[in-house]
């Protein structure tokens, strides 16, 4: 999928510095969530780390980027054009492999009705466990 990262900030009302699309692209090609290091140490053009957290937090403020909790590994970072999908994350070593299962999502329509909710914009899951290879 080939993705033209300008029009996409400006959709967003963003524009498309070097920094944000290097951001951008850094998420893009990494296929899993990155914490703000982590795309601040991938990233190709030489920006410095509290403007990888301004571009980040404008991101995510815009709707370009997802904020998913990891609990006591912290904030993590992936761009919200991904199709929908939840986490497991190995507590021994990190590692997070995508779920695409999501029982949450059949339940949203009933569940906000039944919460005096009109409707219900996103979620999230995160399971916690241990990977075979830790396991062992």
């Amino acid at each position: 999928m080939s993705i033209d990262f300008k029009q996409f900030l400006k959709t967003r009302g963003l524009k498309a510095t070097p920094a944000r699309l290097g951001v951008l692209v850094t998420l893009h090609e990494t296929m899993q969530p990155l914490r703000i290091e982590d795309i601040h140490e991938r990233m190709t053009a030489p920006v410095d780390l509290a403007t990888v957290y301004r571009i980040v937090n404008a991101l995510v403020a815009a709707g370009a980027v997802a904020k998913v909790d990891f609990g006591e590994r912290g904030a993590y970072f992936e761009p919200t054009d991904r199709t929908h999908h939840h986490h497991l994350v190995c507590t021994h070593c990190g590692r997070v492999v995508d779920i695409a299962y999501c029982p949450a999502h059949l339940e949203q329509t009933a569940l906000a009705a039944a919460r005096g909710f009109a409707r219900i914009d996103r979620h999230s899951l995160e399971l916690f466990g241990v990977c075979k290879r830790c396991a062992t």
